[in-house]
């Protein structure tokens, strides 16, 4: 397993389920109170980097494939949704994804390139291109392999880089302020 998120649920244990993705690149909703998965995917053609499960929706999440792509599902249907390629080539794959707690279409996919996207879903350019792109240090800086909201301090995010160093950014209005 190279990922997993709880979906959003009520707190009866047939609402505790989770996506689970793999090296393979396949993906399996599971249910805590049971054996084995309970659904499958359509297999991604790389491996799983992160899964990050919508906590606006209930049956939305997002998948980090090494393919170069962040595919949004819906837990109800075996194929994405959408699926969008954050930068150009392979040094911009995705590594990690995390949704906004206050604006429910927002997420960001932190990449190889030490790039992090911002995405919004309700965006009047569409959900294909970044509504912002920030990049940590200079034109080599280090892989960012994970991204973290902050559900308390809401205008802050926090990415992890391969060369040891966290940073916490402060977030622009576009991605905090709700519309």
């Amino acid at each position: 397993i190279t990922g997993f998120s709880w979906l959003a649920g009520g707190l009866d244990s047939s609402s505790l389920q989770f996506i689970a993705g793999t090296e393979a690149g396949k993906l399996y909703k599971c249910g805590a109170d049971a054996v084995g998965s309970s659904f499958s995917y359509k297999p991604l053609s790389g491996p799983i980097q992160a899964v990050a499960a919508s906590p606006a929706h209930r049956n939305i999440f997002l998948t980090a494939s090494a393919d170069g792509s962040i595919c949004l599902f819906n837990a109800l249907s075996q194929r994405p949704s959408v699926t969008l390629v954050p930068g150009e080539g392979p040094s911009a794959t995705p590594l990690s994804c995390d949704w906004s707690p206050i604006r429910p279409c927002v997420f960001a996919a932190s990449c190889a390139d030490g790039k992090i996207y911002f995405f919004d879903l309700s965006s009047s350019q569409g959900a294909a291109r970044p509504i912002v792109e920030l990049r940590a240090g200079g034109a080599n800086s280090a892989a960012a392999t994970a991204i973290a909201f902050n559900g308390t301090l809401r205008r802050n995010a926090a990415t992890g880089h391969a060369d040891g160093v966290v940073r916490v950014w402060l977030l622009a209005d576009v991605l905090v302020q709700t519309k």
